[in-house]
């Protein structure tokens, strides 16, 4: 009984295609968060750019795929973060460090522009867009969220395939 009540959890708390921490565990993760002045923390609101364009012209099957190897290398350079995906192309990653290795959105996001993506022989141009906010003490979990989606956008808005902090 124990190993189906561990296999509902992760299926609740796990993005199926992707094998990354879903929406719903960053909600838990980020609700029982401990508020401290102290905190250099931050979040990254991460998507693909012209996705729809890439399931258009490729198909689903290759949106898939695209989906599911960035969460690879996202696993890979953001290690010792929290990553999900948060919904659709879009991903979500909080990390608890020193303010200071914010940098690694940029390695993250040369990473992917520079990664060959390829599909049934097909070489698939990916790049990412991403808003960076920093813990404030002050605010809400939500009003954080909303600062990294807000410079995702503007970052969207402004060229794609950046990131704004």
């Amino acid at each position: 009984v124990i190993g189906s009540e561990d296999k509902l959890k992760k299926m609740a708390l796990v993005d199926r295609l992707t094998g990354l921490y879903n929406r719903h565990f960053m909600i838990d993760k980020l609700d029982t968060y401990k508020k401290n002045a102290d905190k250099k923390d931050w979040l990254a609101m991460i998507d693909i750019d012209n996705f729809k364009k890439i399931n258009d012209k490729y198909g689903h099957n290759c949106g898939d795929y695209v989906l599911v190897h960035l969460g690879q290398i996202l696993t890979e350079i953001c290690e010792g973060c929290n990553v999900s995906r948060w919904g659709g192309e879009e991903f979500l990653v909080m990390c608890e460090g020193n303010g200071t290795d914010m940098q690694l959105m940029e390695t993250l996001r040369k990473h992917v522009a520079e990664e060959k993506f390829e599909y049934e022989g097909q070489n698939i141009p990916v790049t990412i867009t991403i808003g960076v906010a920093g813990y404030q003490s002050n605010r809400t979990i939500d009003a954080w969220i909303q600062e990294a989606d807000g410079k995702l956008y503007e970052g969207k808005n402004s060229g794609k395939n950046k990131v704004v902090y």
